[in-house]
């Protein structure tokens, strides 16, 4: 049972593999997951969403950059932990080649790749498929995606061009009285789904609830 176990993983990836060599959908997968130069321009545009410098936040194509950084550091990662991982299994043969200090950078990184992975998953992989405002409570793709029954995000996945186009889309906001402009659209869905906005404005002290309190559309 446990040797089971643990050939699944292999087994996994193996087909995923011969998946994206070996049939059109599994190329077209690989190529829009190939990382271009528009990722980091969506990564700036992004960031200055968040910082409050943009209106709304860049629109993607099938799958973004956080997409594509989590589904290549699976691969960056297997390399290392498993290129580190022989390393110190077998020290005595690695030092009839390399110095010993190669087996103690070996230990450092395989140590410090364990931990990222773990920061990766506990703190970026779990806020896009359950924290973040788009997806929240949770991202059901990994349930809803078989044939027949399409979710949102896979019928945005399978319609939309590789690169998005510039149209602008309908985005909530909440305007708040004795603030300039309104609170971006990516923290309205928190405060919608948590409590009554005037509830959460009353709780977090920005001002008090009032008339003005109003919802907002922006095109």
């Amino acid at each position: 049972m446990q040797s089971r176990g643990r050939r699944g993983p292999a087994r996994h990836r193996t087909l995923h593999l011969l998946y994206g060599v070996a049939t059109a959908n599994g190329r077209r997968l690989l190529a829009d997951l190939w990382p271009r130069r528009h990722d980091l321009r969506d990564l700036l545009a992004n960031g200055l969403y968040l910082l409050g410098r943009r209106p709304r936040p860049p629109r993607f194509a099938r799958f973004g950059y956080p997409e594509k950084l989590e589904y290549w550091a699976v691969v960056w990662g297997t390399l290392i932990m498993g290129t580190t991982g022989l390393m110190i299994w077998f020290k005595l043969d690695v030092t009839r080649f390399l110095p010993r200090w190669a087996i103690e950078a070996a230990t450092t990184v395989h140590y410090y790749e364990a931990i990222l992975a773990c920061l990766a998953i506990g703190v970026w992989h779990f806020y896009h498929v359950i924290f973040a405002p788009e997806v929240y409570p949770l991202n059901w793709a990994w349930w809803m995606a078989a044939p027949g029954r399409p979710t949102r995000t896979n019928r945005r996945q399978e319609t939309t061009p590789l690169r998005p186009s510039s149209a602008p889309r309908p985005s909530l906001a909440v305007a708040l009285p004795g603030l300039s402009r309104p609170v971006p659209e990516a923290v309205t869905p928190v405060c919608l789904r948590f409590a009554n906005i005037r509830e959460v404005i009353a709780k977090i002290g920005v001002a008090e609830a009032g008339p003005a309190t109003r919802l907002t559309a922006r095109p």
